[in-house]
């Protein structure tokens, strides 16, 4: 069987991995000689969803998604009032149950649909970095948006379970290119402490025998440190 797009893959071509070091080295010459007036520090930390598709051969397994779950972690820097920089990092890792389709190896095996549990563990990790554009006009809700380009390192393996029932153990993980677009809002308790919602649409480029492109939904909340 397959693994999901987070393995068994190949790193983006490096037409992309150009591009995003030359909008990195960008924003760090634009920013750097801004730092002595800088507006603000933002340090964020919370809790991760990680809504990541899969290979269409994986599709008749229940695994058309991935439900992954963890932590993110981001630290901002605004040198001017409404445009700043974030470095964003987070995990998120998940069990997925896979279900065997009835006759799938032959008449009567296995006769129904079977599920099986915690059989395979995966996890993803992504690293990016872009400019953030906050909206000030009120000093207790500010919405904001991001546009963040990285990297994406998948993983999956076998699980100890799943070594027993494949008599085998087998594991696979890569690199891919990847970017976020998307924002949220954060609210103020104090003048350095906010509660923060945020919502991104991730790409990702893992190979997946189709059209190598996946589209990952990741919801965030957790709270803010405003320096």
């Amino acid at each position: 069987m397959r693994q999901s797009s987070f393995a068994n893959q190949s790193y983006a071509s490096s037409t992309p991995t150009l591009l995003m070091l030359s909008v990195l080295v960008l924003l760090l010459a634009t920013c750097v000689p801004a730092a002595a007036q800088s507006d603000e520090w933002q340090v964020f930390g919370g809790f991760s969803y990680f809504r990541a598709a899969t290979s269409p051969q994986l599709q008749p397994f229940g695994l058309q998604h991935i439900n992954a779950y963890g932590w993110d972690g981001a630290v901002t820097e605004y040198p001017w009032r409404w445009l700043g920089a974030t470095l964003d990092v987070s995990g998120a890792y998940a069990n997925p149950s896979i279900t065997i389709p009835a006759n799938y190896f032959g008449p009567g095996t296995p006769p129904t649909n079977t599920t099986i549990n915690n059989a395979i563990h995966t996890s993803a990790y992504t690293m990016m970095f872009g400019p953030s554009f906050a909206y000030r006009h009120n000093s207790t809700v500010q919405p904001f948006a991001h546009v963040l380009l990285g990297g994406v390192h998948g993983q999956a393996s076998l699980t100890s379970k799943g070594e027993l029932l494949a008599g085998t153990s087998a594991s696979a993980s890569d690199w891919s290119f990847g970017y976020a677009v998307g924002g949220g809002v954060d609210v103020k308790i104090t003048k350095c402490l906010a509660v923060r919602g945020q919502g991104d649409w991730i790409r990702t480029a893992f190979k997946n025998a189709d059209n190598d492109r996946q589209n990952n939904i990741r919801v965030l909340a957790g709270l803010v440190f405003r320096f």
